[in-house]
C-alpha cells in the first residue's frame, strides 16, 4: 500500500493557472497598445502614492508630539501632491516615471559592470558583466530616446513582466495539477 503524499499547494492549482492566465491576457494587450499601458502604470503609480502619502500623513498625526513630525508630514504631503498631479497629468507621469526608469537601469547596469570587474576571473563574472550592459543598452534607448521613448517604454516594461509572470503562473499552476 503506497501513501501518496500531496504537494501543499496543489489544491489551488487552478489559482495560480487563473492568475497566469489573467497575466497573460493582460501582457498582449499590455504590448498591443504601450501607449494605454503606460498611462496605466503611471495611474497604478499614482494611487499607490497616494496611499503611501495618506498611510504617511496618518504617521506624522499619530506622532505629532514626537521628533520626526514634520519630516513625516512632510513626507505623506510630497507623496499625496505627487499622486494628485500625476492623476491630473498622467502623462507628466508617464514621463517623470519613463526618465527615473532610464536612470536606475543606467545605475543598475553601471553597479553590475563594477561588480562583474570585482569578481573576475571567477567563474560567472562574465554573465553579470553581459547583464550589466544589456542594463546600460536599456537605459540608452529609454534616456537617448526621451522624450518620445516615454509614450511607449513603461508599457512595454509593465507587458513584458505580465507575460513572463503570467507564463510563470501558468506552468506552475499545471506542474501543480499533474502532481
Amino acid at each position: 500500500m503506497t501513501d501518496h503524499v500531496q504537494h501543499p499547494f496543489q489544491h489551488v492549482w487552478g489559482w495560480f493557472f487563473g492568475i497566469g492566465l489573467l497575466s497573460v491576457i493582460g501582457g498582449i494587450l499590455a504590448l498591443a497598445n504601450p501607449f494605454v499601458a503606460s498611462i496605466t502604470v503611471a495611474m497604478l503609480a499614482a494611487w499607490f502614492f497616494m496611499f503611501v502619502g495618506a498611510v504617511q500623513l496618518l504617521q506624522a498625526y499619530q506622532m505629532r508630539a514626537q521628533p520626526g513630525f514634520w519630516g513625516t508630514l512632510l513626507w505623506g504631503a510630497l507623496m499625496v501632491l505627487m499622486a494628485v498631479l500625476f492623476i491630473l497629468n498622467p502623462l507628466a507621469g508617464v514621463m517623470s516615471l519613463t526618465l527615473m526608469a532610464g536612470i536606475v537601469f543606467l545605475l543598475i547596469g553601471a553597479a553590475k559592470i563594477a561588480f562583474a570587474l570585482n569578481m573576475r576571473p571567477h567563474s560567472g563574472w562574465g554573465w553579470i558583466a553581459l547583464s550589466g550592459a544589456g542594463s546600460l543598452a536599456l537605459s540608452a534607448v529609454i534616456l537617448i530616446g526621451y522624450p518620445q521613448s516615454a509614450l511607449a517604454v513603461l508599457g512595454l516594461l509593465f507587458g513584458l513582466e505580465l507575460l513572463f509572470n503570467g507564463s510563470a503562473m501558468l506552468m506552475l499552476g499545471l506542474g501543480l495539477r499533474r502532481l
